[in-house]
């Protein structure tokens, strides 16, 4: 993971993490219901998640990544386009078939 997609993640997870706290406040019912713990959850996920050890990037790594992430992208172009073109396909067959 390259440090600009390392910072990219950690402020999503901070994004992410202050959206769950406002869904984490307890609603009153009359019935009584266990105690919401997700706020207490998020908590623990987020400072296991500080404390992971990310290590570091090297430029090899991140031309790497850059030229994998390149390849997955033009393959799913490619493999977009042909489901296109098959879907063309199988449906002037179907209309040939279906008169």
């Amino acid at each position: 993971m390259c440090n600009e997609d390392k910072q990219s993640y950690q402020e999503e997870l901070q994004n992410a993490e202050k959206s769950i706290k406002k869904l984490a406040q307890q609603v009153n019912f009359s019935t009584d219901l266990k105690k919401f713990t997700i706020g207490s959850e998020l908590d623990q996920y987020t400072a296991d998640i500080k404390a992971a050890e990310m290590g570091k990037v090297t430029k090899d790594e991140i031309a790497t990544n850059e030229s994998n992430l390149h390849t997955f992208t033009e393959a799913v172009k490619d493999g977009k386009a042909e489901a296109a073109k098959n879907f063309a396909d199988a449906q002037a067959l179907k209309a040939t078939l279906i008169k």
